[in-house]
């Protein structure tokens, strides 16, 4: 991509992000983004087919960049393996993903099209494979679609809460909350300032 697209491509998601902080995505037209952008229709359908179409691109890239850096833990595990190597993913992940970008929260709120918890999912489904290829051989395809989606939905529902809170949370505290509830269930461990002594 030219540098001129890029820098195009760069106002259009900024502006975006500004008009989705506004309004629903419903509420956000074509016109109304060129505007702010400062751009022309033509500029923006050389780029995008529409605004789903941008969402789509946004999803994409936070996806590739998830795997990517699994396939470097995987490369690199930490000594504690799963639990360590959960953790650290989900931190980094919630290190980078800014919770005022209204653009995923537009993406659980639904985007026709683009089933955004289900590619989630196959993404997930992948890193159980891959990160435990003997215990999932075990599993008849459909189990493993359900486990996908049961650890999907968990991470899907703190990055919910990631977007929504108006105080900003600590990322290590949000990847300890996940890797704990998801290995452990709900008492399986507790973060050590939440911790409460037996009565």
């Amino acid at each position: 991509m030219d540098i001129r697209r890029r820098r195009t491509r760069l106002r259009l998601d900024r502006a975006l992000k500004q008009l989705l902080s506004e309004r629903p995505l419903a509420d956000v037209s074509v016109g109304m983004l060129c505007k702010r952008a400062g751009v022309t229709r033509q500029t923006f359908y050389d780029n995008y087919g529409g605004i789903p179409q941008m969402l789509d691109a946004y999803l994409t890239l936070l996806l590739s960049e998830i795997e990517a850096r699994h396939a470097r833990l995987m490369d690199h595990p930490p000594p504690e393996e799963t639990a360590e190597r959960m953790r650290a993913l989900a931190q980094s992940v919630f290190a980078d993903i800014d919770p005022a970008d209204a653009r995923l929260r537009a993406l659980f709120d639904g985007v026709p099209g683009l089933a955004a918890e289900r590619r989630f999912a196959a993404l997930v489904e992948g890193f159980l494979e891959r990160g435990d290829p003997c215990g999932d051989a075990l599993l008849e395809p459909d189990a493993r679609r359900v486990h996908a989606h049961f650890f999907t939905g968990a991470f899907i529902g703190l990055l919910r809460l990631w977007v929504s809170d108006a105080s900003p949370r600590d990322p290590a505290l949000m990847a300890h909350y996940f890797t704990s509830l998801a290995l452990g269930g709900r008492f399986g461990s507790t973060a050590p300032h939440t911790e409460r002594s037996p009565s």
